[in-house]
């Protein structure tokens, strides 16, 4: 049996806003199912909401970039994640020594004639200690908990991860600058670098403009028959300790500021035996 056009149209018109009515009802069902499943679990999320904007992606503008932009920051965190896995621990310790930190050079000054100081002061007898104490502050710390914290968070990490795959040695922090879970030579170059760039009025990534800032980064290197640190005894090593201070100010109640200390114990041949980040100041900060 055919229908005539006219009713066609009007069987058409009776059905079609119950069909989009239930199509809304799906897809906002789904957009839930998938918002409330990353904060669970975020890989089944991950799946969750790809399987939402496969179905359902001319949803609601709103929400389906928002769902987007949630899976490309996972795609992109998990990526970088994975690729951490790639600059594994020294055997049975939780450090490694990244050899690109070694080719990173530190300016040494002691300028502190604006609202921008710099100190710059890494001390060492000889140029084998000079050696030494580089290879010392290019010890990192294990990369497991920044994988844990990135997979967990992708969304909130996803913009911070940097352009190319380097190890992490901080996190953001407040006025969007890093703060440092161990002290190494890119991250007293970051400081530094960014300290130039506020002289100079110039942007630097996401960090807000600060009206002061103070660096201070104090190395030394020094050879010890004997040495004892957390309950551990070393005999005839060179031990470096290292001091990083920060400070920056972008208004009245605007700022952050820390103290962080790394101690390395290496052998005159180079081997690192410890890295020791036990100092009370590493776990304090203040931020107004």
């Amino acid at each position: 049996m055919r229908f005539a056009p006219s009713a066609l149209v009007l069987a058409f018109a009776v059905l079609s806003p119950a069909f989009g009515q239930d199509q809304k009802q799906s897809a906002l069902d789904a957009y839930q199912d998938c918002s409330e499943t990353i904060h669970r679990s975020p890989e089944v999320g991950f799946k969750t909401c790809k399987d939402y904007l496969e179905k359902f992606s001319s949803d609601e503008e709103k929400r389906a970039n928002q769902v987007r932009g949630w899976v490309q920051a996972y795609q992109t965190a998990t990526v970088y994640a994975k690729a951490l896995q790639g600059f594994p621990n020294e055997p049975g310790r939780d450090w490694f020594v990244y050899a690109a930190d070694l080719k990173v050079s530190l300016p040494s000054l002691n300028d502190e004639k604006d609202n921008y100081k710099i100190s710059i002061v890494r001390s060492f007898s000889n140029s084998h200690q000079e050696e030494l104490l580089r290879k010392a502050e290019a010890v990192y710390r294990s990369q497991d908990g920044f994988i844990r914290m990135i997979t967990s968070d992708p969304l909130g990490w996803g913009p911070d991860l940097p352009n190319q795959i380097v190890p992490l040695w901080g996190t953001r922090g407040n006025d969007n600058v890093r703060v440092p879970e161990v002290i190494t030579t890119s991250a007293v170059r970051y400081y530094y670098d960014l300290s130039i760039a506020m002289r100079e009025k110039r942007a630097f990534e996401q960090v807000f403009p600060m009206v002061t800032t103070s660096l201070k980064y104090h190395a030394t290197i020094k050879p010890y028959p004997a040495y004892e640190h957390a309950g551990r005894k070393f005999s005839d090593v060179l031990v470096a300790n290292l001091d990083l201070e920060w400070s920056s100010i972008c208004g009245g109640l605007c700022g952050i500021g820390f103290t962080r200390n790394k101690l390395v114990v290496l052998r005159d041949d180079g081997e690192v035996l410890a890295l020791f980040l036990d100092a009370p100041t590493n776990n304090t900060m203040w931020v107004s």
